[in-house]
């Protein structure tokens, strides 16, 4: 009986269609895969370029805020220099400074602005306090002379104190 080979006998055609079908099946196992690492890698970069957005906004966001604060800030030492100003000018014209001194006699003043301290500075500086008594007046200078029961000194008198109550008056 003559030798019969069982195995199949593959010509280079075979071979190389086989090779093929391999090399196919390979390449398209590979470009998938290729494709879907491609695919996933865009969707990561699209996720981390949203998120750096998200950031940015929540940077941009905290400047303002802070920018807004440094202003709300500043207009709040304003306003307290400005409502300490206005205590100190009641306070100086309650204690008898000059109203239109009182912004000159403030630059005077320490930092103690208790009562005491603001009297023993008006007392240091009498020229800063108010009269009651209008320099005009026969009270007021010295360099007036009150009647002395002379008629003359009587006249002028009362001419002053008419004048007086005509200024006062008008």
């Amino acid at each position: 009986m003559p030798e019969t080979n069982l195995e199949k006998q593959f010509t280079q055609e075979d071979m190389n269609e086989l090779a093929k079908k391999v090399r196919g099946e390979e390449k398209r196992k590979y470009t998938a895969s290729e494709q879907s690492l491609k695919d996933g890698y865009e969707d990561d970069i699209k996720k981390l370029n949203d998120d750096l957005k998200a950031e940015k906004l929540k940077v941009a966001d905290y400047d303002t805020i802070k920018q807004q604060l440094e202003e709300a800030n500043t207009k709040i030492l304003e306003f307290n220099s400005e409502k300490e100003s206005a205590e100190l000018a009641s306070k100086l014209k309650d204690i008898g400074v000059k109203e239109d001194r009182i912004e000159a006699f403030s630059k005077l003043v320490g930092e103690d602005k208790s009562d005491d301290a603001l009297a023993k500075v008006l007392e240091d500086f009498p020229e800063f306090k108010a009269t009651t008594t209008p320099k005009w007046s026969p009270e007021g200078n010295a360099n007036v002379e009150k009647p002395d029961g002379s008629d003359v000194a009587n006249k002028i008198f009362e001419q002053r104190q008419a004048l007086n109550e005509h200024r006062i008056t008008k």
